[in-house]
């Protein structure tokens, strides 16, 4: 479990639908959020790190990364959103 900040430098309100994630290991709370302009909100991550070391057998450690992908409301579709990776080691 790790608290994350998610900040908005900008003047206006920012609305995350969904954070996407590329391991069904991850949980994000809360899945939806609003930042306020010059605000910051404060998420929780929680990989599930037995989920990586299994996939990993027999070594004695396992890398992983998992990348996180907010969807927010109003980004035009053109550009790409910002995406977040957070890396590792499971050690056994």
């Amino acid at each position: 479990l790790r608290r994350v900040p998610v900040r908005n430098p900008s003047g206006r309100e920012i609305v995350v639908e969904m954070i996407g994630t590329t391991c069904n290991c991850t949980r994000i709370e809360p899945p939806a959020f609003v930042v306020p302009a010059g605000g910051e909100v404060d998420i929780q991550v929680t990989i599930d790190l037995q989920l990586v070391a299994a996939q990993e057998k027999g070594r004695p450690e396992a890398p992983f990364e998992v990348r996180l992908s907010p969807t927010i409301k109003g980004f035009p579709p053109n550009r790409r959103t910002p995406t977040w990776a957070l890396a590792g080691k499971v050690k056994r």
